[in-house]
């Protein structure tokens, strides 16, 4: 089973058994609300992306993509070698250089966060001028919403339906305060979906059986 926004829509109105026009114009809220919930619950490799990232050689400031939520990492390329830098507090940079020295960036520093999400980057020391520097952010980023997907599926709808349609179902009886018992139910079911794309997220992905074997959990 795979949800689209309209058999998503649909499904949460006949669950409900509501079809009223402010129940209807809040569907895409609960929709959102329970991707974000998903998003800052379990970690998955569709969450993660790579972006070329402009270094301006002689200026510290680096602006880092809309979407992102936090780094995995960040390198540059000079002469075909390509170096990480290390993440550090926006004070530790100002002081480790507060000449605005030049020379191969090692550190780097969340300054500012745009209201578009955008966050501007200091690099420390101040890339060399006259050099050419290729950056590379590797980083979690918020995926396109199924509501803003254009009609299409996405990761989410597609993979962990069940999850997003409980997700979508609490947020629905939250709004219509529904009956405590129903809430309980979906709940729980939320709750396992949840599990069960932790389990796929933070072991079956980002393990090779080959190497480490078959990933094992205790007996309930």
């Amino acid at each position: 089973m795979s949800y689209t926004l309209t058999t998503l829509t649909a499904d949460i109105k006949a669950y409900t058994e509501v079809d009223e026009t402010n129940f209807n114009a809040t569907i895409d809220s609960f929709i959102k609300n329970t991707e974000e919930r998903i998003l800052k619950s379990v970690q998955l490799n569709v969450f993660r992306k790579t972006a070329a990232v402009t270094i301006t050689p002689g200026s510290k400031a680096v602006t880092f993509p809309t979407d992102f939520l936090s780094p995995i990492s960040f390198a540059f390329t000079r002469n075909s070698a390509q170096t990480y830098l290390e993440l550090k507090d926006h004070n530790f940079l100002l002081e480790f250089n507060p000449s605005g020295a030049e020379g191969d960036p090692r550190y780097y520093a969340v300054e500012d966060v745009a209201s578009t999400g955008a966050q501007d980057v200091i690099l420390a020391p101040v890339p060399t001028t006259g050099q050419t520097y290729t950056g590379t952010l590797f980083y979690n980023h918020r995926p396109t919403s199924l509501v803003d997907a254009g009609g299409s599926a996405t990761w989410i709808s597609t993979n962990a339906p069940t999850t997003l349609l409980y997700g979508c179902l609490l947020e629905a009886y939250t709004f219509l305060k529904g009956e405590m018992d129903m809430m309980q139910v979906y709940e729980k079911r939320f709750g396992e979906g949840l599990v069960a794309l932790k389990q796929f997220g933070e072991a079956k992905e980002t393990t090779d059986e080959y190497y480490v074997g078959k990933v094992s959990r205790q007996k309930q």
